[in-house]
């Protein structure tokens, strides 16, 4: 009976231990990227586009200038999508001359130059839903005493709704200063602006906005739109949008200023740089040029840094530089405003 027992023993360690084996293996088993400085990364590779790679380690996500890659081997099935757009779906092993060999069902396909892949993704991962909404509201405030007491604020907000063809913007800011019980500042804005992105990088818009300025008499400046934009940089941590356009504009004034309506030429940059992963500086510059009077010319210039502290809040420091060349009697055509507070995007 012993003898029996024995005997059925190598039996199952044959069994046995090829399976620990093959699990072990599979805990193990990693992306491998290889760099033409001669440096090796290993991890997962999640994604690829035209400019970087994505790969997950310990330490967490890793970008790499896709022109970087001197080769690649993965331990499953990837999408590699070519320079001509076709895809081919298999694993990946550095070629020994270089490059690299996907193994698809038809057959290994030889890649002379990974750096020059228009994408790569896993067919397994669930893609993540696009955001469709995003929104942020920034505060910025002071209260001095003493020899001179003096209270201001500062509010403003942004809504925008992404969609494949379309985008909408909805932002709006008000703004409240007084000095020895004076009142000195009071302003406020909304608007909203909507595009069609169906041809990009170019796209058509309109806007909406009405404004209203109690030091430059304004009761309401209400401005209808449209135009052409064109977005001249498009990538995930560096912008670059220009629009010219022509609006329509209505103006009421208080303390027995002259109503007016006139045809107005537009124009606006958007830039941002996203310069560390946690460091944003925007830059937003528009024009307004009036077809009826030609010295009557107004720019707002609004430039902001955001140092991220969590996911929902940020430092800000902003600047915001408005000109009028027709200012109302008593006002200045230049006005300047420089806050710090903070950023909270609550979507």
């Amino acid at each position: 009976m012993e003898r029996e027992e024995n005997m059925l023993r190598p039996p199952l360690l044959c069994w046995v231990l090829p399976a620990l084996l093959l699990v072990a293996g599979n805990a193990t088993a990693e992306d491998v990227v290889w760099l033409k400085n001669g440096d090796r990364l290993t991890g997962k590779i999640l994604s690829a586009t035209a400019i970087d790679l994505t790969l997950e380690t310990g330490g967490g996500n890793v970008k790499i200038p896709f022109a970087n890659v001197k080769t690649l081997a993965s331990d499953r099935p990837l999408h590699f999508t070519l320079e001509d757009g076709s895809v081919l779906e298999g694993r990946a092993r550095a070629a020994d001359t270089g490059g690299l060999i996907v193994a698809t069902p038809q057959g290994d396909v030889a890649v002379a130059d990974p750096g020059r892949l228009k994408g790569l993704s896993d067919p397994a991962a669930t893609p993540e839903a696009p955001k469709v909404w995003t929104g942020k509201a920034y505060g910025a405030a002071t209260i001095s005493g003493g020899n001179a007491r003096q209270r201001t604020a500062h509010a403003d907000a942004e809504i925008v709704g992404r969609w494949e063809k379309t985008r909408l913007t909805m932002q709006g800011a008000w703004d409240y200063a007084e000095s020895e019980e004076d009142l000195t500042v009071r302003k406020a804005y909304a608007q909203a602006k909507y595009d069609w992105l169906a041809l990009d990088p170019f796209y058509a818009y309109t806007r909406a906005r009405i404004e209203g300025d109690t030091f430059q008499d304004l009761a309401y400046r209400l401005t209808l739109g449209v135009g052409a934009g064109w977005q001249v940089i498009k990538q995930d941590d560096l912008g670059l949008d220009l629009e010219l356009g022509a609006s329509w504009v209505c103006e009421d004034l208080k303390n027995g200023g002259e109503d007016d309506a006139f045809a107005s030429a537009d124009g606006a940059a958007r830039f941002f740089w996203k310069i560390l992963p946690d460091v944003l500086f925007r830059e937003e510059l528009l024009a307004f040029k009036s077809l009826k009077e030609t010295d009557d010319v107004r720019g707002i210039s609004t430039t902001s840094l955001d140092v991220a502290l969590s996911n929902a809040l940020a430092v800000t420091a902003k600047v915001i530089f408005e000109y009028d060349n027709t200012p109302a009697p008593g006002a200045k055509r230049r006005d300047v405003r420089y806050m710090l507070g903070i950023t909270y995007n609550f979507w």
